[in-house]
């Protein structure tokens, strides 16, 4: 695993803020910082969460995505939170990612930017159909 992360806390909008930076090689770094966020999380009760990955690559295969966040579902791992990823445009996994949350119905969502991640948090804006 070559994983660094940083966060910080937004109290005052009660959010997590965590960056991640690196490459996931496999299912085990892809659920250690899931887990690393429910604890941070948790530990400071905040349930919104802006995840920045633009600075993390997956070298994992597909299934390995697909079978962490199947897990995620199985399990309720993310209970109350909602995650709002920050990701680069145009990787694929950061993508497959936002449609595997769509398709498990799990809290997470894609964003270009941080501010865009921040009002869907924040006001929970519906898209329109």
């Amino acid at each position: 695993m070559t994983i660094t992360f940083n966060h910080q806390l937004d109290l005052a909008n009660k959010i997590l803020i965590f960056e991640a930076q690196g490459e996931a090689e496999n299912q085990s770094d892809i659920s250690y910082l899931l887990k690393t966020i429910v604890k941070l999380a948790g530990k400071s009760q905040l349930t919104r969460v802006v995840f920045d990955v633009t600075q993390l690559t997956y070298s994992c295969s597909s299934l390995d995505l697909s079978t962490v966040f199947n897990e995620v579902k199985q399990y309720g791992l993310l209970g109350e939170l909602k995650i709002a990823r920050v990701i680069d445009p145009g990787q694929f996994k950061q993508e497959l990612v936002g449609d595997l949350a769509i398709s498990l119905s799990l809290p997470i969502k894609n964003f270009c930017t941080r501010s865009d991640a921040l009002v869907w948090l924040l006001f929970d804006v519906k898209e329109k159909s």
